[in-house]
């Protein structure tokens, strides 16, 4: 894949995935040179996010503005945008997980169940409501964040810990709010 840039004929190092309304709107290969002057100019002016306005005590509601694919390494970065607000907070993942969530992101259907909508489909088999999904701590001992699927279901509410990466996947897949502690902010 070469770089997008007209007269550039580089080899491409990232894609810049855009998104918004949980869609993909826009899709650039860069190579290293133009990859990062596309990134300082997406940043450069800060804009207000939008998405689902539901609301959490103590949290702010989120959803994914851009992914950052690279190619030579083994991550990818993931940013949300606070909705309804300016602040960006930025996850780096793993190259696979960020494919799922550019798959979720991806307006055309698959034939079968794609990963991270299973866990929705075995929620509501079960009888349970994926309500919405918070990431709740950072644990600096593995550097890493957790998040909660929140479920409600007959016998009350249930939370089950997983990956900010596969959380946001699923968000996508089953259009649920995607929140983060106010405390984890910047």
């Amino acid at each position: 894949m070469r770089c997008s840039v007209s007269g550039c004929g580089n080899e491409a190092d990232l894609a810049r995935i855009e998104v918004s309304g949980r869609r993909v709107v826009r899709e650039d290969a860069f190579c290293q040179q133009h990859g990062r002057i596309s990134l300082e100019h997406s940043f450069a002016q800060e804009h207000v996010g939008s998405g689902s306005t539901t609301r959490l005590e103590g949290a702010v509601c989120f959803d994914v503005e851009l992914v950052v694919l690279r190619f030579k390494d083994d991550c990818s970065d993931i940013f949300v945008r606070e909705v309804g607000g300016v602040r960006l907070f930025q996850w780096r993942i793993g190259y696979y997980e960020s494919l799922c969530i550019c798959g979720a992101l991806k307006i055309a259907p698959h034939p079968r169940p794609m990963t991270h909508e299973v866990p929705a489909r075995i929620l509501a088999a079960l009888g349970g409501v994926l309500e919405y999904i918070v990431v709740d701590r950072y644990d600096e001992a593995i550097n890493a964040h957790h998040a909660q699927l929140m479920v409600q279901h007959r016998s009350g509410s249930v939370q089950v810990d997983v990956r900010p990466s596969d959380a946001l996947a699923i968000a996508i897949y089953t259009g649920v709010p995607f929140f983060i502690l106010e405390t984890l902010l910047p």
